[in-house]
């Protein structure tokens, strides 16, 4: 993968794996051959390596400073030493426990495999129709053994979707069988991957603006997504469902039927809630 891209991929919070599931006679493979579980295994590993490299840096001058009495040393010598004899074994830092303090030094480092991360199986045309395409089963029985999920991309048909315009979308994917283009389900993978949220705002009175927050953020934080002002003068929060905007139709009429809710700073924004937030400055 190279140095470069696995040292600037250490600022994701997650990582989405493409992975080739089809044959093209005109597309060569490096390897020489179609083998999904044998390329993830391959970037796994690669991944590994290179925390493996990152920690034992990390875990020389830890023990040098441990040694002149620093105490904070001494944790992240004990972390980065449990996190060698893992890596050495093959297994990746996702699959182990940590403390709380251990944490806070792992959001500094930011090892590669203890992000989260889920496949994008790049399918071709031909594994449309069938749910058991050889490549696509041996991917996803893979994934499920390491609990992590893959998302069905056809990517030469996305890219030739894409020149269409929405209605046009719509229709082709409609007569192809797909019920959700791929773009959607990477989009949604993730944010479930990421475990956020979507809340809106209305701008000019019917347009909405989304905004994403982790899941269980409070409404003055959320306010803060918008403008640090309104997280800093938060006062309290109107708050539409998003099934009660759509039987309604816009913010007036919500507001009409009186299914706008008062929140205040306790409230743990839902996804699909419209808000609007009221503050001082």
């Amino acid at each position: 993968l190279g140095n470069q891209f696995l040292s600037e991929i250490r600022a994701v919070d997650a990582i989405a794996e493409v992975v080739r599931c089809f044959e093209n006679q005109d597309v060569s493979h490096p390897d020489g051959s179609i083998n999904p579980v044998r390329d993830a295994e391959t970037v796994l590993f690669e991944l590994m390596q290179k925390d493996l490299e990152n920690i034992n840096a990390r875990l020389e001058k830890a023990r040098h400073r441990a040694e002149v009495g620093e105490k904070e040393a001494r944790l992240e010598v004990s972390l980065c030493s449990k996190m060698k004899s893992a890596l050495e074994q093959l297994t990746p830092l996702l699959k182990l426990e940590y403390t709380e303090e251990e944490q806070v030094i792992l959001r500094e480092m930011r090892p590669l495999t203890l992000k989260q991360k889920f496949y994008i199986a790049n399918l071709g045309e031909e594994a449309i129709a069938s749910t058991s395409y050889p490549y696509y089963v041996q991917l996803r029985e893979y994934a499920a053994s390491h609990h992590l999920k893959v998302v069905p991309f056809f990517g030469k048909l996305e890219a030739e979707v894409h020149e269409l315009d929405k209605a046009e979308q719509e229709l082709f994917l409609k007569e192809m069988g797909i019920v959700q283009s791929g773009l959607e389900q990477v989009i949604q993978t993730g944010k479930e991957v990421l475990d956020l949220i979507t809340f809106y705002t209305v701008v000019g009175g019917r347009e909405l603006r989304n905004w994403l927050v982790p899941r269980g953020t409070s409404a003055p934080r959320a306010a803060g997504r918008v403008h640090t002002d309104f997280e800093k003068g938060f006062i309290k929060a109107e708050v539409i469902g998003f099934d009660e905007f759509v039987k309604f139709g816009c913010e007036a009429e919500a507001r009409k039927h009186g299914a706008v809710r008062l929140e205040g700073r306790e409230y743990q924004v839902r996804d699909g809630d419209i808000i609007h937030f009221k503050f001082k400055a």
